[in-house]
């Protein structure tokens, strides 16, 4: 009964859990958080990398910061590679999902791009 608790738990954290990929020049973002906002499928180019940690991830989502236009990145696979706690900068939005307003509790879609990077 404990081994399948275990692995049951261990299902549920493992599916609230989402990493970053990076394949082809592009980063895809599962969820975001940028002020009060959370922004879903989320596409980029990276600007530059500014740090990869170590260790087990610092969170469950990006957060995307407005005052230093860096995004920190609790878990992203490039290639076979599997990095914990990267600081990028963001070239380019390339697209959005929806997004979901924490304050508000309203969920929409996003319209544009630009309210991701703060640009």
């Amino acid at each position: 009964m404990k081994k399948i608790l275990l692995l049951i738990l261990s299902s549920i954290s493992l599916s609230a859990f989402a990493v970053d990929t990076y394949n082809n020049g592009q980063l895809i973002i599962p969820s975001v958080q940028v002020g009060a906002n959370t922004y879903t499928n989320v596409v980029v180019t990276l600007g530059s990398v500014v740090s990869i940690g170590t260790g087990q991830p610092n969170g469950f989502i990006d957060t995307y910061n407005l005052a230093n236009g860096q995004l920190t990145i609790p878990s992203v696979i490039v290639g076979s590679t599997s990095y914990t706690n990267v600081v990028i900068t963001i070239g380019s939005v390339i697209s959005t999902g929806a997004f979901y307003n924490t304050i508000q509790n309203n969920a929409t879609a996003a319209t544009s791009a630009v309210v991701v990077v703060g640009m």
